[in-house]
């Protein structure tokens, strides 16, 4: 969890390029029908697709994780499902999910899961524009948005920066790890807080997800209502991303200072950070600046209407039902519990660490005790205390929830390999790991740490299937696929990470 975070704060602002050209299942479509009617009755998988239960493996070990709220995501699925069929395409995959974050956005995956941050729901005042909120995300899956060239280099990225910051953290000291276990958790989750689609990808998944919605039997108006809370909260997103920002950058200044410079690599790496903040940044002002305004959205969106759904009567937004799932005590916890993590990782950040136990243990009420999320967050403090055996409780504590992280396998597993005295008992262990590892899609951000294990249990047959998997999947995507352990121990990876980025 708390590695993977940074890949948020660099590649959130790098989603730069241009689309060559749309991704998606277009018949070709034609100006004198909706856009629904122009798409392929059969869904086709994205090209760069992988089985979505892996996929949500993979993003729940990515910034503070998934939150596990059954009753929500039920109700949730039951009114995705109900607009997958209204659609009329078949073999849609993926789920909804919550992410346990506070920005005001939603994801889809090329694998078609919508991840939907839980500091999204006290926005929302009714059923009618949740389902907006989901048939928009349904159909950028649909339309295959998650292939275009823009998405994908932003997710190569991802994979660049994560790979970089696990390689960091391995080599800094016990103080150096305390600011970026902290730093990195409070970093931006990618994408959320920056636009990924194209100004065509955004129209087009406005208008697909009216025609969804009006045949699902939702209001028409719903659509148009989300955009306008998307205009008004887009300055909240901003305003985040420059708190978050400026967290990193203050953060980085310790590490230049006190942290990076007893480390064999510090003259390489000095400066990334503040140079890597100050780039994004930019880069994120250009994105802005292109990006589409949800006014001009609304604007299209209300002509679009006119043209195909003028006779639409209008219809009562269904309240009743989304305050009975949204109002319940499971959701106030999780809420709480989301709010008191970011509190705990700013003590954190700050070394006041016994304040900072404190404050996430009163997040621990009934129902809160598995969240994923909070126990990360507690091994982190309890990491920066030095108390290895609570670090591992919580760890353990993570793994029997609904969605934990990678980072808890690995650290539990990998503390019963250095306990086991035999060799074989040892390899038996990392069989588990790496049986695990698999489950959660190979996630690239964690192949260094797998290669690099195998080899220190003398099993080279792993450190060449992973190195050759690695490399065959990422060759030229700045990922570390364990070179270093034929380099002294060296970052061999750094220059084609900085030449990456």
């Amino acid at each position: 969890m708390k590695r993977l975070a940074w890949t948020t704060i660099i590649c959130l602002l790098l989603n730069t390029g241009c689309v060559e050209k749309m991704a998606g299942s277009f018949k070709t479509p034609g100006a004198d029908k909706p856009l629904l009617e122009a798409v392929h009755k059969e869904h086709k998988q994205a090209l760069s697709a992988i089985d979505e239960v892996a996929d949500r493996k993979q993003e729940q070990s990515r910034g503070l994780g998934l939150i596990s709220n059954d009753s929500f995501e039920d109700y949730a699925n039951q009114i995705l499902n109900q607009l997958k069929t209204a659609s009329g395409v078949s073999n849609i995959p993926g789920r909804v999910y919550l992410k346990a974050e506070n920005a005001w956005s939603a994801k889809t995956s090329a694998s078609g899961n919508i991840y939907i941050p839980v500091g999204m729901l006290g926005d929302i005042n009714s059923e009618d524009v949740f389902a907006a909120l989901l048939a928009h995300e349904l159909s950028h899956a649909i339309l295959n948005h998650p292939d275009a060239d823009l998405v994908v280099r932003a997710s190569k990225k991802s994979v660049a920066v994560s790979s970089f910051v696990n390689q960091l953290s391995d080599k800094a000291d016990t103080d150096s790890n305390a600011y970026l276990t902290s730093i990195v958790a409070l970093a931006a989750s990618e994408t959320f807080l920056s636009p990924s689609w194209s100004r065509e990808q955004e129209s087009d998944a406005d208008f697909m997800g009216l025609d969804i919605l009006i045949r699902a039997g939702y209001s028409p108006n719903a659509m148009e209502d989300l955009l306008k809370l998307v205009e008004v909260l887009d300055e909240r997103n901003r305003l985040e991303l420059e708190r978050r920002q400026a967290l990193v950058k203050q953060a980085n200044q310790q590490l230049r200072d006190d942290a990076l410079r007893n480390l064999d690599f510090a003259a390489v790496v000095k400066g990334t950070f503040s140079d890597a903040v100050s780039f994004a940044g930019g880069k994120f002002k250009t994105l802005m600046a292109t990006h589409r305004s949800a006014k001009v959205r609304i604007d299209e969106l209300t002509e679009y209407k006119k043209k195909f759904y003028r006779r639409v009567p209008r219809k009562k937004y269904q309240i009743a039902t989304w305050r009975t799932a949204l109002n319940t005590e499971e959701i106030k916890q999780v809420v709480l519990g989301l709010d008191k993590s970011y509190q705990a990782l700013g003590l954190l950040r700050k070394n006041e660490l016994n304040e900072a136990a404190e404050t996430i243990k009163s997040s621990l009420t009934h129902g809160m005790e598995q969240q994923s999320y909070v126990r990360t967050v507690f091994a982190d403090i309890r990491a920066a205390q030095g108390d290895g055996s609570a670090v591992l409780k919580n760890h353990e504590i993570a793994i029997s929830g609904k969605y934990p992280p990678f980072e808890s396998y690995k650290d539990v597993i990998s503390a019963r390999i250095n306990r086991e005295k035999g060799h074989d008992a040892q390899v038996g262990q990392y069989e588990e790991l790496l049986t695990v590892f698999n489950k959660y899609g190979d996630p690239p951000e964690y192949f260094r740490e797998m290669i690099m294990l195998a080899d220190s249990l003398s099993l080279q047959d792993k450190v060449v299937a992973l190195q050759v998997e690695c490399t065959a999947k990422y060759a030229g995507d700045a990922v570390n696929c364990g070179e270093e352990r034929q380099s002294e121990g060296k970052l061999s990876g750094l220059k084609g990470f900085f030449k990456a980025l």
